[in-house]
């Protein structure tokens, strides 16, 4: 009777049945894994399993490195800068219309995602006045944002244009040592569709989702370094982190399964221990 009550859930809260995304409040701009989830062993196995089979498979380790600099910077360009620049020139028709809600959610959006833009880019961001008030940000500010998003595009642009060019070279010397084709039944062995579709999430309709503190990524979940320095991360993230050190997800996970089941096994001693020593004292008697 037990069983189905233990396993089903475990199924359910893999993150493969019911996505984690659907199970996070959509006002936080943090998409980490429910911490209920994280007891369960099948989220760290399942995980560990499509993240190396997608990251450490002999075609795609080749090119991992530059097709994360060029994936993202294509999901920067095509979606958050837009994204971005949507906040800003929606302003002056908000404060027209007198919507103080929207404007006060729009700037405070644009407070947490400015300081993200400049330590991403490096490019000195314009100061904000104080508060989230319609008079905040003023047409001039506005003006000042856009041009730095459009410093910031130029940045990315040239950035994915120079991760693009590492990844054909490595894809031409692959080619070289072992011809078109053999590159190609290379691919075709060692790559699997769904596990890549899982990793990439490029098939979701909205690629970028917008909470109340800021905006979160929702595509390639396999290329985004997690936030929380205790180890916890959205599904599918390709790293951990630790403190200061980042682990990548298959040693990190299998080290988790480990603990988890040093921490079962324990349980299960201590309450057969005194079982233990009960039938040990009744043989003695005996």
């Amino acid at each position: 009777i037990l069983i189905p009550l233990i396993v089903v859930p475990q199924l359910l809260l893999s993150g493969v049945v019911i996505p984690y995304d659907d199970l996070i409040t959509p006002r936080s701009r943090v998409r980490a894994v429910p911490l209920y989830a994280d007891i369960l062993p099948p989220r760290w196995g399942y995980e560990a399993l499509a993240v190396r089979q997608y990251t450490g498979n002999a075609y795609t380790r080749h090119i991992l490195e530059a097709d994360a600099r060029v994936r993202l910077a294509e999901f920067d360009l095509d979606h958050y800068l837009p994204e971005v620049l949507s906040l800003i020139q929606s302003l002056p028709l908000l404060r027209e219309e007198d919507k103080s809600d929207e404007i006060a959610g729009n700037i405070r959006i644009l407070r947490s995602e400015i300081p993200r833009l400049e330590k991403r880019t490096g490019i000195a961001a314009p100061v904000l006045a104080a508060g989230n008030g319609p008079k905040e940000l003023d047409e001039a500010a506005g003006r000042r944002l856009e041009d730095y998003v459009a410093a910031c595009r130029k940045m990315i642009f040239e950035q994915r244009k120079e991760a693009a060019a590492e990844k054909r070279a490595v894809l031409d010397r692959l080619e070289q040592e072992m011809g078109a084709e053999g590159l190609d039944a290379l691919k075709r062995r060692h790559t699997n569709r769904s596990i890549e579709k899982q990793a990439l999430n490029l098939q979701d309709l909205e690629p970028i989702g917008r909470a109340e503190d800021g905006l979160y990524q929702k595509v390639l979940p396999i290329y985004q370094l997690p936030q929380s320095p205790w180890g916890n991360a959205h599904f599918l993230a390709g790293w951990k982190r630790l403190g200061e050190r980042v682990y990548p997800t298959f040693v990190f996970n299998m080290a988790v399964l480990a603990v988890l089941t040093a921490i079962l096994y324990l349980l299960l001693w201590v309450k057969a221990l005194p079982r233990l020593l009960n039938a040990e004292g009744a043989r003695r008697r005996v």
